[in-house]
């Protein structure tokens, strides 16, 4: 990318205005409940599970990292994440939010066009498959989904408006009807073709002579697909899409975007297990039905619910998994730190959402469960008092219940928590001021991010010089993160570096950048020195690169890692710090290099040279000089 220009096509002056309006702490806070730790807040991150915190959130730089799955970013980044949105659409919508104009943007160079242009034809190629499926529904080898579905109660309205399709029983019929329109390369990205294994060429298709379900995002897109198998004999019943670019499944909600405007009108969503559970209760009149796909509900999950819905109702299998489900839903803590109503519905023993609504009890069954949902916190201490009741349970029993409702109670606020923390001291048969003590106590001192007051130095770690982590790696982000963070430090450590002092690739292409943007500020003119912006005057020297080039980076890896590095906490680091992280990375590079020169001197005596050949005694002399520079850097010697 050319000095100045933004990503991708935007101007740098422009992501910046729009960065320093885009209130990120407020716009993380819509899906994370976020509490303060020293200069930065933490939470639970929402891309992962997770239940000690470890996402942060810098106010005064205005990223987001999460030190767990290694998510990162600024705000842009943040919204086209957990909306599913291309780079344009969030920019366009933090714009609109932020009253800016969009400016007019430039022409996309080959690398983006070309990463655009792939994104849209696995987008393209999943909507042929659609059709290819739906067409293949209602021929001749059809037959037998649709006598499946005739038997699951889906009516031919319902199949239609959700785009339910058959994938034929051949290995290669989707492929040989696409393969006219489409790239292997792009069926393959998509997850509709499989390539063939032991280095052999071809491919074959993913879904064969199964019921397919279309899986939408939020917008209505087609990211993915789940398939019913129709075979007995089938091991895997059902089958998804795999993780792609466009398709995460602990991200989706199968049929959101059908159940956006019931959710909206009834401030409610239904949240259940499987495809045919969420069918049923479109059919039967509960349009606010979604879906998790047999998984937990998720933090990423909870957070879309969170933002579009009142109450939460889970309709889970009432069988040992679905009951499991229920408790080890990771995203529940999300919804009640939300101020989110979440229940759950007394099923019948044994059945599903699908099978009380096409049941003998009809609708109404199912409606007389919906009727009687409980709250979370009640369906979790009546289940851990089990069948036997309050009697049959000892003290120690009871208190061992107690303390497991802890960690729940502490993520609701303090109000209802107080009112949670006596109904379970008397369901328990425990003295409320016992148990409100403990609550207190772990809402004092926990690393919850509900609780009212943190404990920072257990959160956020010491403050005193940061201990060096083990690897090479460890040194390489403390050297980058430093010299984008201190405009002193970048100048002062940059021109001595070389790129093959980093191990790591993508250290390595950073590291070009920054070294673009020094070489762009030496040449700048005297007295305005700093790297051109577009249409505005040079960034002066003293402003460090981070966030400068996070404006400019256009790949969502690059401004992940560039936002990790520009929001991690450096306090304590200092010159003393970094020369220890460089001469480790050199020691390391010393280390890689030692071992590929003994492995070249095996090589050569494996072969029959002996020591007097020129060639093999070169090698042993280089190896006797890698090992002396290797010791030396161990020994803390010059840096340079």
């Amino acid at each position: 990318m050319a000095a100045g220009e933004g990503a991708p096509g935007f101007p740098p002056d422009f992501l910046a205005e729009l960065r320093r309006r885009t209130d990120i702490v407020a716009l993380v806070g819509q899906r994370v409940a976020l509490r303060p730790s020293g200069r930065e807040m933490v939470g639970l991150c929402p891309f992962h599970e997770e239940r000690t915190p470890s996402f942060y959130v810098s106010p005064e730089r205005q990223v987001y990292h999460c030190h767990g799955c290694h998510a990162g970013g600024d705000a842009i980044e943040f919204l086209r994440r957990a909306r599913g949105l291309s780079f344009v659409e969030a920019v366009e919508e933090l714009a609109a939010q932020a009253g800016l104009s969009v400016p007019a943007r430039r022409a996309l160079d080959p690398a983006e066009r070309r990463r655009l242009d792939e994104l849209e034809e696995m987008r393209a190629a999943l909507e042929a498959a659609l059709g290819f499926f739906r067409d293949s529904l209602v021929r001749p080898e059809g037959r037998e989904a649709i006598e499946y579905l005739r038997a699951r109660g889906v009516d031919g309205p319902t199949a239609q408006r959700f785009g339910l399709g058959y994938a034929p029983g051949d290995w290669d019929g989707m492929g040989r009807a696409l393969g006219g329109r489409f790239e292997p390369a792009v069926l393959e990205a998509a997850g509709l073709r499989v390539p063939r294994g032991g280095g052999r060429p071809g491919a074959f298709d993913r879904f064969r002579h199964r019921v397919m379900f279309p899986i939408g995002d939020e917008r209505g897109r087609i990211v993915g697909f789940g398939g019913r198998s129709l075979d007995p004999a089938e091991p895997a019943k059902y089958l998804n899409s795999p993780e792609s670019r466009l398709f995460r499944k602990r991200e989706a909600l199968y049929a959101l975007a059908e159940a956006r405007p019931a959710i909206a009108s009834k401030a409610r969503a239904i949240v259940v297990e499987g495809y045919m559970d969420a069918l049923a209760c479109h059919q039967f009149g509960y349009p606010e039905a979604v879906a998790t796909m047999g998984t937990a509900l998720s933090a990423a999950q909870a957070g879309t619910l969170a933002r579009l819905a009142e109450s939460v109702l889970l309709a889970y299998d009432a069988d040992a998994a679905g009951e499991a489900a229920a408790e080890r839903a990771g995203g529940l803590g999300l919804l009640q730190e939300r101020g989110v109503r979440v229940e759950v519905a007394a099923l019948p023993p044994g059945r599903d959402p699908d099978e009380v609504l096409r049941g003998p009890g009809g609708p109404r069954a199912f409606e007389a469960a919906v009727a009687g949902a409980i709250p979370v916190i009640r369906y979790l201490v009546q289940r851990a008092i089990g069948p036997g009741g309050i009697a049959g349970l000892s003290p120690e029993r009871r208190w061992a219940v107690a303390k497991r409702m802890v960690p729940v109670l502490l993520r609701c606020d303090a109000g209802v928590r107080i009112e949670y923390t006596e109904w379970i001291a008397r369901a328990l048969l425990l003295a409320p001021g016992e148990l409100q003590r403990a609550v207190e106590s772990a809402a004092g001192g926990s690393e919850h991010r509900n609780s009212k007051r943190w404990n920072a130095s257990r959160v956020a770690g010491s403050r005193g010089r940061p201990a060096l982590r083990s690897g090479a790696e460890a040194a390489e982000e403390m050297v980058l993160a430093a010299c984008l963070q201190s405009a002193e430090l970048f100048r002062r450590w940059i021109p001595g570096l070389s790129i093959h002092d980093f191990r790591s690739g993508a250290h390595q292409a950073l590291f070009e950048r920054m070294l673009a943007w020094h070489e762009a500020a030496a040449a700048a003119e005297p007295g305005a020195p700093g790297l051109p912006g577009a249409g505005r005057p040079p960034e002066p020297a003293e402003e460090p690169p981070g966030l400068a080039l996070l404006d400019r980076a256009e790949d969502a890896g690059v401004r992940s890692l560039l936002a990790r590095l520009v929001g991690r906490d450096l306090q304590a680091v200092d010159g003393v710090v970094l020369g220890q992280c460089v001469r480790r990375m050199r020691a390391a590079a010393r280390e890689e290099e030692l071992a590929q020169y003994r492995e070249r001197d095996r090589d050569l005596a494996a072969s029959g040279l002996g020591l007097e050949s020129a060639e093999r005694r070169a090698v042993l002399q280089r190896i006797s000089e890698l090992t002396a520079e290797r010791a030396g850097f161990a020994r803390g010697g010059s840096d340079g």
